[in-house]
């Protein structure tokens, strides 16, 4: 009974009675958590139930046996109401310790079950990631650990557009091509030991005032290993980590990794795509730029922090392949890696930090490039069209030309509607106006705007040629799309 009180007092802090949500319109959460973990529950969060701002939220649970890893997602209306909301929390806990899980986060034990909790924000997003357990069926701490890394990198980081928001995107597709970028590793003397693939994948999030927000991801594609030492007696395999610095002009990202991979000297490794995520970052510069500077700083290491560990996979190494015993025993050894083996680190230093850890280094080396941004906005059509209503004779001597024959005192509405496929921002703006005629703001609408233009010819313009011009811009497409209204002014009538 303690055990269901110690949750439910969190659960109802971030919204009450959350489990009896009406069901949602669709899955977001993994199917599967973590390997053996398959989901059992997922619910949208009713609105009553929701904290004060808060935009919406979700509940999850997966099971194995009699134990449950669980999950409560809250999406707030931006960050500063998230962390206000997630500092308020854990003023209210007793005992809890620091965690490097999202942007901030806590970690609570219940130290009579062994349970635990991950609290965290990411962005406007404040998650609870806990286990729950029958009997003595305790999840391992770090898988749960595990299960929050993953959630929080599902999480959105962009805060959600005041007022009224569009239905609900898909996700933008990873693009079928990304950019490699290698790292050649070298040798203190210079000799050359092997080589590294990042695979760099970018996601266009939207744009605001003329900046572009874009989600970075970096993968490792693949590893080479040249002439390197091998790993001590019955350690089997090189214990591989990276240490790595990514340098960009809108932000730094820092990083030294788990153990990636396990090779011997001369072997190689290629990861499906994307493969494993080193870093990622949403980076906001001018929609302008169509490309983003990229310096990369990579140290590659063996990892001989833990001896016991190293032993058991030297002995799991040898033993055959299909041996389904051998399997199991590789499963466990993993499983024991992720949670008391090597963790991920963000240090000022990765370079030395990676450095100070008991191994060996097996190579390092730099590497630069450019992100290729408008290639991540490919796909993106944008249409701009205009009608005039005014009682004169009007025609379109080109598809975006109306040519009308107007009196002195006439009042015209020009409709101008601009659409974007997919959905996103798109804006409308007055390129030329005549002097003294009403001002024209523009206009923004996310998808698709439609605005107007009411005018009135003044007296002393007949025989001139008046023009005006708009112009329609989006994110994605290269230029704008203008419209022009050419008006031949005639005298009024009986003038």
């Amino acid at each position: 009974m303690k055990k269901m009180e110690w949750i439910l007092v969190l659960s109802a802090f971030l919204g009450g009675c959350t489990w009896l949500a009406p069901p949602a319109s669709g899955p977001f959460l993994p199917g599967e958590i973590i390997p053996g973990w398959e989901k059992e529950i997922e619910e949208a969060i009713s609105s009553e139930d929701l904290p004060l701002g808060a935009g919406g939220g979700r509940v999850a649970a997966w099971g194995s046996g009699e134990a449950w890893i669980w999950a409560e997602i809250v999406t707030m209306g931006d960050a500063t109401t998230a962390q206000a909301l997630f500092q308020d929390a854990v003023a209210s806990f007793a005992r809890y310790e620091r965690d490097s899980v999202g942007d901030e986060g806590v970690r609570l034990v219940h130290v009579p079950t062994g349970l635990v909790l991950h609290f965290f924000r990411v962005g406007p997003s404040v998650a609870l990631v806990g286990a729950l357990a029958k009997g003595q069926a305790v999840p391992d701490p770090g898988m749960v650990r595990q299960a929050a890394l993953i959630l929080a990198r599902r999480l959105p980081d962009q805060e959600p557009p005041l007022g009224p928001s569009p239905p609900p995107q898909p996700p933008s597709p990873v693009p079928q091509a990304p950019l490699e970028i290698e790292v050649e590793l070298r040798a203190p003397d210079g000799s050359a030991t092997g080589r590294l693939t990042l695979r760099a994948y970018g996601t266009f999030l939207g744009e605001q005032r003329g900046i572009c927000r874009y989600r970075l991801r970096f993968h490792l594609g693949k590893i080479v290993l040249g002439r390197v030492p091998p790993d001590g007696p019955f350690r089997g395999p090189l214990d591989l980590f990276l240490g790595a610095v990514l340098e960009l002009p809108c932000g730094r990202i820092t990083f030294v990794t788990p153990e990636l991979v396990y090779l011997r000297p001369g072997q190689e490794k290629v990861f499906e795509e994307p493969g494993p995520l080193l870093a990622e970052l949403v980076c906001s510069v001018p929609c302008w730029r169509p490309d983003l500077p990229l310096n990369i700083n990579a140290i590659l290491r063996d990892n001989d922090l833990d001896d016991f560990l190293d032993l058991v996979r030297g002995f799991v190494s040898v033993l055959p392949e299909d041996d389904p015993h051998a399997a199991e025993m590789g499963e466990v050894v993993e499983e024991i890696t992720r949670a008391h083996g090597l963790q991920r680190q963000e240090p000022a230093d990765p370079i030395g930090t990676a450095g100070d850890i008991r191994g060996t280094t097996l190579g390092q080396g730099s590497a630069s490039g450019y992100l290729p941004l408008e290639e991540w906005q490919e796909g993106v059509k944008l249409e701009f069209s205009g009608v005039l209503a005014i009682p004169d004779s009007c025609a379109r001597p080109a598809a975006n030309v109306i040519q009308c024959r107007v009196r002195e005192g006439a009042t015209g509405t020009l409709t101008l509607q601009a659409k974007r496929t997919p959905a996103g921002p798109v804006h409308i703006r007055a390129d030329t106006i005549p002097p003294g005629w009403p001002p024209f703001p523009t206009t923004s609408g996310f998808g698709s705007v439609t605005t107007q233009y009411v005018f009135t010819l003044p007296s002393g313009t007949a025989g001139r040629q008046l023009i005006l011009k708009f112009r329609a811009w989006t994110v994605g497409v290269i230029g704008d799309l203008e419209l022009q209204v050419i008006l031949d002014v005639l005298p009024a009538e009986g003038g």
